[in-house]
């Protein structure tokens, strides 16, 4: 096999490695657009033998976006209150995910001495941490029903119900203001409000927008170097 024909198997494999996820499933998130891959031969003579014609479809698919979140503002709603231990469903779902069983029967002052010990330690919780000092208590409805979770990025999307600096956590726990907590059990933080209501003008957009664009854009460019091997 001559080397130009080398080269251009590897930059075959190269393009179908960057943009396997869209050949195999072909459909998905990308703009609202069709794009088509233009004849990827195969077999010892790939300049003459057309022998696969793939059509990848990219199903338009909005990412989310949110209204901007002033989390200062939301620090001060969460300790306008007293302190104290939580009642209901906060109680229970305190104690189902920090000590008690599935049902949130148990020690309801251990586990919540236990939600304010992980979150003074500050090491084990979900997803990134984004650097800002917060750390959130974070509900989510699941098939499991609504479940808590520590977090240390800004939650949009989702249900936080308190929020405290790293290093004063202290401070959120003797001033609590549970009814607070139970309002944003009905809020999408950056979607809606308790009532329902959207927020206007979303303007915080997700990451996951540029990801499958750009697989496509390197996918392209050597697709493009393909077929200038195949023009000389």
């Amino acid at each position: 096999m001559s080397e130009g024909r080398t080269r251009r198997n590897c930059l075959l494999f190269i393009a179908l490695a960057i943009a396997s996820p869209c050949f195999v499933s072909l459909e998905h998130s990308w703009r609202g657009s069709v794009q088509k891959v233009r004849h990827l031969r195969f077999g010892s003579d790939m300049r003459r033998r057309p022998l696969v014609a793939m059509s990848v479809k990219f199903v338009s698919k909005e990412a989310p976006t949110y209204a901007p979140v002033d989390v200062q503002k939301f620090y001060e709603e969460t300790i306008s209150g007293s302190g104290g231990a939580p009642r209901g469903i906060e109680r229970d779902l305190i104690t189902k995910e920090f000590g008690g069983d599935v049902a949130g029967r148990g020690d309801h002052a251990a586990s919540l001495q236990a939600l304010r010990a992980r979150m003074e330690e500050g090491t084990s919780f979900e997803g990134e941490d984004d650097g800002s000092g917060w750390i959130w208590l974070v509900a989510d409805l699941t098939l499991d029903g609504l479940t808590l979770d520590l977090q240390k990025k800004t939650p949009y999307g989702q249900r936080p119900l308190l929020v405290a600096r790293q290093d004063k956590v202290g401070e959120l726990f003797d001033k609590v203001n549970w009814n607070v907590a139970r309002r944003r059990l009905n809020e999408l933080l950056g979607l809606r409000d308790a009532n329902g209501k959207k927020y206007a003008k979303p303007v915080v957009e997700t990451e996951t927008k540029k990801s499958a664009g750009q697989e496509v854009d390197m996918a392209n460019t050597v697709l493009g170097t393909l077929e200038a091997f195949d023009e000389a």
